[in-house]
């Protein structure tokens, strides 16, 4: 049967074709600046992040979500002093955790002064600095005080608050769990990490 259609007719399917490839391109071109801008700020800070595999006997299983090893070239503007490293400790690997605490879309990291790998005893604290990616390929560094490290981790993004009231939040922060003391959780809010404190056991 032979097709039979009219100029109106096929002017509107060139039309939605054509609606439909810039659908496509718009689509496309949205998900390779995001790539190019995570990949820019990823090569200007030069950080890499390397999970951690091995542990002293002591962790057991119960291993700190994200424990992971930072290697590269000190980035501008990051006082590693703060945690009493420099940049070739930077270039060896510092313990670290990493993820989007700021939610920009940029990888940030938390950059510790003693790594799990070396707390034999699983009793050792460390200083934090957290250092926060920004699209100009700086960074914002903000210190917390001394942690636990047998208890310090990421805190994931959650959707509903915790049985102790733990927060939900969408985007992930850090946590150094109580374990029969208080849990405190560190997220992004109004420029800074604000944190919030919680019982770890029912009274």
């Amino acid at each position: 049967m032979a097709l039979d259609i009219t100029c109106k007719q096929a002017r509107g399917l060139q039309m939605r074709a054509f609606l439909a490839l810039l659908l496509s391109a718009t689509a496309a071109m949205g998900m390779a600046a995001e790539s190019y801008a995570d990949a820019q700020a990823g090569a200007l800070l030069g950080i890499k992040a390397v999970p951690m595999t091995r542990f002293p006997p002591s962790y057991g299983v119960h291993v700190p979500l994200g424990a992971s090893v930072c290697k590269g070239p000190l980035p501008i503007n990051v006082p590693l002093v703060a945690i009493s490293k420099n940049a070739v400790d930077l270039e060896h690997g510092i313990a670290c955790l990493s993820a989007d605490f700021d939610g920009n879309g940029l990888s940030d990291y938390a950059l510790l002064s003693d790594s799990w790998a070396d707390d034999k005893s699983a009793t050792e604290t460390s200083d934090v600095l957290v250092v926060l990616a920004q699209p100009d390929g700086l960074a914002r560094t903000i210190q917390l005080g001394g942690v636990s490290l047998p208890s310090f981790g990421l805190y994931p993004a959650r959707k509903r608050a915790g049985h102790f009231g733990e927060p939900a939040t969408s985007t992930p922060g850090l946590v150094s769990w109580g374990e029969g003391g208080s849990t405190l959780i560190w997220l992004f809010s109004g420029g800074a990490m604000t944190v919030s404190e919680h019982r770890s056991e029912d009274l």
